[in-house]
């Protein structure tokens, strides 16, 4: 992403392009690569963007929550929409969830404790003691209503209270939905597509994990341990990855999970911190994904995704690739 570009679109781009100005600097420049390259991208550790239509069903792209939830018909009601401040909100289901899911590296992947407990204890724990979701229906039904009004996030300052509050009186107020997912598996049209293969990687990959994103988020700086991709398929988000191979200027020494970023944007303001015009703590690239736009995020990657329109609607993949790959390069992005 560019001056000239982030002037010519809207608002907050063009807020963004003032502070880039007065900092002195820009983000990386993002390759652009054919879908046939996004196995090399994995194997360099390259972030990069490629034309994704291919990865989408037929008619896809640009669809609406109701378009989406249509396309499933009376399935639809059965489908769950994931979503909401876990910890907080249902503690009592989410906390033995990930006590029990934290046990499964030590069991082993084969063991008949994995397979008991995701095929009965999971779901009785589901049914029995978390509260019920919405459906992909009902979210269909609720997005006639809701607002066009963006959500005034930054993608590189922290994130003020008063946007923050916004986001929450809008669905509160059943104008938005909070940010959350729905397994691919689960939709009509994205069910049945091969991703590994389409993406060239199917004799690498072990499985692949893949989800649909919907509604506004102010994102979260992290890493992912599989390598993945985004695919964009209604509305356009904001991304900013930081290299996977200079991942380790943004996150703790004790762990290599935990990001030492703002929780909430403020990548431009932490960067330059105490920083000469013109220098930055760590290079970051920054850009648009738009609709039928997919982008490669190696594993290591610290990365955060700004969408701020209440009818995003965006496709997720991980990639759990067996152990014969390739190693990932491992030189560093500083000269």
């Amino acid at each position: 992403m560019q001056w000239e570009e982030l002037e010519h679109a809207s608002t907050q781009d063009r807020q963004d392009s003032s502070l880039y100005r007065a900092k002195g600097i820009l983000p990386l420049r993002l390759n652009n690569i054919g879908l046939e390259h996004v196995a090399a991208a994995f194997q360099r550790s390259e972030v990069a963007k490629f034309d994704a239509r291919r990865l989408l069903p037929p008619g896809a792209l640009n669809i609406t929550l109701l378009q989406l939830s249509n396309m499933n018909g009376a399935g639809a009601r059965s489908v769950p929409y994931n979503s909401g401040a876990l910890f907080s909100d249902v503690a009592r289901c989410h906390t033995p969830l990930l006590n029990l899911i934290q046990k499964f590296p030590r069991w082993g992947p084969q063991s008949e404790l994995v397979a008991w407990t995701t095929r009965v204890m999971i779901p009785w724990m589901l049914d029995q003691e978390c509260p019920p979701v919405r459906s992909l229906s009902q979210v269909g039904e609720a997005s006639v209503n809701f607002s066009h009004e963006e959500m005034r996030w930054s993608s590189l300052h922290r994130h003020t209270t008063a946007t923050n509050e916004k986001y929450r009186t809008s669905h509160k107020e059943n104008r938005s939905i909070q940010t959350g997912a729905i397994s691919a598996r689960r939709l009509a049209g994205f069910k049945n597509i091969d991703f590994a293969t389409l993406l060239g990687i199917g004799e690498l990959v072990e499985h692949v994990h893949a989800f649909v994103r919907l509604g506004p988020t102010g994102g979260l700086y992290h890493n992912d341990m599989f390598d993945n991709i985004i695919v964009q398929v209604s509305t356009t988000i904001d991304v900013v990855v930081v290299p996977a191979n200079c991942s380790h200027l943004v996150t703790s020494e004790s762990s290599r999970a935990t990001t030492i970023l703002p929780s909430k944007g403020g990548i431009l303001e932490w960067a330059t911190q105490g920083m000469r015009r013109g220098q930055s703590k760590v290079p970051f690239y920054h850009f648009k994904l738009r609709p039928g736009e997919g982008v490669v995020l190696p594993s290591g990657a610290v990365h955060n995704v700004f969408a701020r329109s209440p009818h995003r609607i965006g496709l997720r993949e991980e990639h759990i690739f067996s152990p014969a790959r390739s190693a990932h390069m491992d030189n560093c992005c500083f000269d």
